[in-house]
């Protein structure tokens, strides 16, 4: 007996709509010549106007709860003698992500709230190379990244060359 394989499946019908709205403030500065620093919050509002009858389920259709209301960045720099550090956190507020379940159900997964604090430190060897070390998700945050898997927390080494 011959099993197929699973197939991608794509179903377009018209269950409803929504509008999406939402507002960004940004600012930035120095505080020092060396020492910068950015702000940017932004918030959306989501209105859907889904129809009682339609199974939302069906054709995956979560645009208001999978949208987070808030979100905020806060970056700190320095920069000083062929060295460069910057620091990013990052706000997501709660969502909702669409997940198959292994019974192949279609579900909402509760994305939690998350702050996450990634770092790097570069040296300019010459003005053409630069070296780096990064960390991202120092905070190990479960909801980083829009999603409910504990998000790695990573170290990366790299070289940047200017060609």
């Amino acid at each position: 007996m011959l099993t197929p394989e699973p197939i991608a499946v794509t179903r377009f019908a018209n269950v409803g709509n929504f509008e999406s709205y939402g507002v960004e403030l940004s600012a930035s500065g120095k505080i020092a010549t060396n020492f910068g620093w950015s702000f940017n919050y932004n918030v959306t509002r989501v209105d859907e106007n889904i129809p009682a009858n339609r199974n939302t389920t069906f054709y995956a259709l979560f645009p208001k709860a999978a949208t987070p209301q808030h979100r905020a960045n806060l970056s700190l720099d320095y920069a000083a003698g062929g060295w460069s550090a910057t620091t990013l956190a990052h706000l997501t507020s709660a969502s909702r992500q669409s997940s198959f379940l292994p019974s192949t159900e279609l579900a909402m997964i509760r994305v939690p709230a998350a702050i996450t604090v990634d770092t790097k430190i570069a040296r300019i060897l010459t003005p053409r190379v630069s070296i780096h070390v990064a960390g991202e998700n120092l905070t190990q945050a479960r909801g980083a990244y829009g999603s409910p898997i504990p998000a790695d927390r990573r170290l990366r080494l790299g070289v940047s060359a200017k060609i």
